[in-house]
């Protein structure tokens, strides 16, 4: 009946060139943000929580730890 449908998403490799510009602090919703780089790829903090990008298209992404896009 009221089964749990998963929303599955395709991560994609982004061009770094094209990553690097993210890099930054940004603010949104009254709240700082920011972008880093590290070894396993690029990171997106907020609030005190660091989670991993997940790219889905040049310009867009998603984490696990909570909801927040780029776009």
């Amino acid at each position: 009946k009221n089964f749990y449908n998963p929303d599955n998403k395709k991560e994609i490799t982004v061009a770094e060139s094209i990553l690097e510009k993210y890099k930054g602090i940004y603010v949104f919703e009254d709240k700082i943000a920011v972008i880093t780089k590290k070894p396993d790829g690029y990171y997106f903090w907020s609030e005190g929580f660091d989670s991993k990008m997940h790219f889905t298209t040049d310009d867009h992404f998603f984490n696990v730890e909570f909801f927040c896009c780029l776009q």
